[in-house]
């Protein structure tokens, strides 16, 4: 069974019923989700979900540098035939580092929500003749199990660890890391 909207939509309730003072920065995203627009596909061009991963081992973070965006990120990406959106995360994460992970047990004590919920514009892409659109990024925390990497190197050509409480210039990146601090989930 595949997500539908209804399952963003509790994600989303139970994500302002934890994170109050998010105020209105998720209003495109809700207004999206009162429109009753598919945000589970990918074919929806104004926006959609998707879902990444922060892996942390010793109060690091775990970064990927992708190839298309030319930078380090959170391993990430675009839903499939995910039942729930953290384990789209968990499957982007496995997907792209080679590494098996393992969901924070702060999420399973709080429902399963996101650690954090980022909304991007993605610009226009010529090659895929993409328009410009939002991702709603779902941001789940994730523990390595061992050490093994195996790069996805079709997207990922390299991969970092850095301390969560780094300056790192990305919105998304900078607001769940400092979560992770904040509740101390490193």
């Amino acid at each position: 069974m595949e997500m539908t909207n209804d399952d963003v939509r509790e994600v989303v309730r139970q994500y302002n019923a934890i994170f109050s003072e998010v105020d209105n920065e998720l209003s495109i995203l809700e207004t999206e989700l009162k429109n009753d627009t598919s945000l589970v596909s990918r074919k929806n061009t104004f926006g959609h979900a998707t879902a990444s991963g922060l892996v942390i081992r010793d109060n690091n973070v775990l970064l990927i540098f992708h190839n298309k965006l030319q930078k380090f990120i959170q391993p990430g990406g675009h839903l499939e035939s995910d039942v729930t959106l953290w384990e789209a995360a968990q499957r982007e994460v496995e997907e792209e580092t080679g590494m098996m992970v393992v969901l924070h047990q702060w999420h399973r004590e709080n429902d399963f929500i996101p650690l954090n919920i980022d909304i991007h514009k993605i610009p226009f892409n010529e090659k895929k003749q993409e328009a410009e659109h939002y991702h709603y990024d779902f941001t789940y925390v994730f523990t390595p199990i061992g050490d093994t990497t195996n790069l996805q190197r079709e997207e990922v050509s390299d991969l970092k660890w850095l301390p969560v409480t780094n300056e790192f210039g990305e919105r998304l990146l900078d607001t769940a890391t400092q979560k992770i601090v904040d509740f101390r989930l490193g």
